[in-house]
């Protein structure tokens, strides 16, 4: 840890440069697939070296002013029209059906923009499709609230695969359980010395004396200790990653039942309208 931070105070230049290329080169992707264009980009270069900023011929200057004029509008509104005829085709859509901008920047990708003259919704089934979505949003967040059960508990997941396979039990650095539920068989330092609970245990459970006897040496065992002090510590950053992607897909489920909803009640004016 320690070689680590030194590495980075002696990089932090190198290393907020880099963060910055991203951050710039992220940003102009992000300006070029929402605009489809860099145009006002090239335009500041031209001007810097030297160029004119515009042409003598009328005709060519409308053309110039046309090209920039959709930029501007494929950005702002994050609408694919190729033509000024398209985008204008576009705002007569909005007007005429009185259809909430915010509302159309949900649903872009349920809207069909193939013709321009004749705006719709993709005719899939958006009721069925937000059902499945909120069923797998609600999926996604009680596997969160599990993991982020199992990463308070103090116990590691564990199981012998030598001389014998035995069932999986939670150990921590104090006890082991044989169950998930409260009550569960529990091997502990003080009642390790218990030959009653200890047979019980190898009856019930898939696992040897011999295998008890090494949980029991592992309370008094420092190495063991620190090992098993490890690997919790281990076992709960995979599984902090893990509820990490889980929190992600959530919301991002979230935000397509959003994106669906809203389609949905695009969907429902156009076809109450007409």
């Amino acid at each position: 840890m320690n070689d680590l931070l030194q590495w980075t105070n002696n990089n932090l230049a190198l290393l907020i440069s880099a963060l910055n290329a991203l951050f710039i080169s992220a940003l102009f992707v992000h300006f070029y697939f929402r605009a489809g264009s860099l145009l006002f980009l090239r335009d500041k270069l031209w001007h810097y070296l030297g160029g004119k900023e515009s042409f003598y011929i009328a005709e060519f200057e409308k053309m110039r002013k046309d090209a920039r004029e959709l930029e501007h509008f494929r950005f702002e509104f994050n609408v694919p029209a190729h033509t000024i005829k398209d985008a204008k085709l576009f705002e007569r859509w909005v007007s005429e059906r009185k259809i909430p901008l915010s509302s159309i920047k949900k649903a872009r990708e349920y809207i069909d923009w193939n013709d321009f003259s004749n705006l719709g919704t993709k005719r899939i089934n958006y009721q069925l499709r937000t059902r499945l979505i909120l069923a797998w949003a609600i999926s996604l967040y009680t596997a969160f609230a599990i993991l982020v059960a199992l990463i308070l508990s103090p116990y590691l997941f564990l199981h012998f695969n030598e001389p014998k396979s035995s069932d999986t039990f939670f150990m921590s650095t104090k006890e082991a359980r044989f169950g998930y539920f409260v009550g569960s068989p529990t091997l502990n330092r003080e009642n390790c010395t218990d030959n009653e609970l200890k047979e019980k245990i190898e009856k019930t459970y898939n696992i040897t004396a011999n295998q008890i006897e090494t949980i029991c040496l592992a309370f008094t065992n420092e190495n063991d200790q620190k090992h098993l002090h490890n690997e919790i510590t281990k076992q709960r950053i995979a599984m902090s990653i893990f509820s990490a992607l889980l929190l992600y897909f959530f919301f991002a489920a979230i935000k397509r039942s959003a994106k669906l909803s809203a389609a949905k009640k695009i969907h429902e004016e156009l076809h109450s309208s007409s």
